[in-house]
């Protein structure tokens, strides 16, 4: 993994009293990892176990563009900086409650923001990125009405209502989720691990991104009675890369010293959960098989899910 096991243990208090399996080893060993105790300690503080898998979490952006927005340049420009402004009366009546709808048929009543909510924090300024007037261009709000969205949470992709506002002299609907998120703790870096799904026995296959010249050395694993964090070695093939890239989809597997069952798995470099996915790579890439990059493969048959999370049946075109 890309140096974030030495920047987890540099400055972390381990505490191994705190929590149950606080102690995390990797299996068939005695040795207690700290930085993976770090990972699990700083989740279990969160207390957000039950939330993240059986409740609404989401994991992308909440202001969502449709495939059909078409920017101008200043257009493109407003959006990015977060300038707005409202020419129209948005509507004052909704129902008080929505539906999440998972893509395995389960579901979740939750109350919804009415539009003003939504627009206010559609709306906000980007505090990154502030430009003169003329230079950005200003984005006219001038409908909304009630409608839906796909997004990914914690859960798998869902289902969500959405307040999907038009935009004068932009094609297009900007929706904006219309139920307040529950909260999320900060990553501590990029997500390295990007889904898994159970295979047989003690074994889970794991999804990871990788650059055009780099290859998996190595895969780690260490557990606990209530989760498993696990850590990918990712890197350039002998040192050397001259692309870097992003974009490869790769896959692995680890065997753990049990199954997997209903623990959460954590991510080591991100510190939070990894998400149920469907891997659409039946091959799997062992650590230091071969030089060659982490290669897109065809789907194969789904694995039984974990009793913990809710989970697709397909994988879903973006939205």
């Amino acid at each position: 993994m890309r140096a974030s096991w030495l920047v987890l243990a540099v400055g972390a208090i381990v505490m191994a009293g705190c929590g149950q399996g606080a102690a995390l080893v990797a299996p068939g060993s005695t040795d207690v990892d700290e930085p993976a105790a770090v990972v699990a300690e700083r989740w279990r503080a969160t207390g957000l176990s039950e939330e993240w898998a059986r409740g609404f979490v989401p994991r992308e952006e909440l202001t969502v563009l449709g495939k059909d927005v078409q920017f101008t340049g200043l257009s493109k420009l407003a959006f990015v900086a977060g300038r707005w402004e409202l020419h129209a009366d948005l509507p004052g009546s909704a129902p008080s409650h929505g539906e999440i709808r998972w893509l395995d048929g389960t579901t979740m009543t939750l109350p919804l923001l009415p539009a003003s909510a939504a627009y206010e924090e559609m709306s906000a300024p980007n505090p990154h990125q502030k430009c003169a007037p003329g230079e950005c261009g200003l984005l006219t709000v001038i409908g909304a009405r009630l409608g839906e969205v796909q997004i990914q949470t914690s859960r798998g992709p869902a289902i969500v209502p959405a307040w999907q506002f038009s935009v004068r002299d932009v094609p297009g609907t900007f929706s904006r989720v219309a139920i307040a998120p529950t909260a999320t703790p900060p990553a501590l870096g990029a997500a390295e691990v990007n889904g898994y799904q159970p295979g047989e026995g003690t074994t889970v296959r794991l999804e990871y991104m990788s650059g055009s010249c780099e290859t998996l050395h190595r895969v780690r694993s260490f557990e606990a009675d209530d989760l498993v964090v696990v850590d990918l070695d990712v890197g350039a093939v002998d040192g050397v890369c001259s692309g870097t890239a992003l974009g490869l989809v790769g896959a692995t597997q680890v065997t753990l010293a049990k199954p997997l069952g209903d623990r959460i798995l954590l991510d080591a470099s991100s510190g939070l959960p990894v998400p149920y996915r469907v891997i659409q790579s039946p091959a799997m890439s062992p650590p230091d098989s071969s030089p060659s990059p982490p290669t897109v493969e065809s789907p194969t048959p789904d694995a039984s899910p974990p009793d913990h999370a809710s989970l697709p049946l397909r994988t879903p075109s973006p939205t």
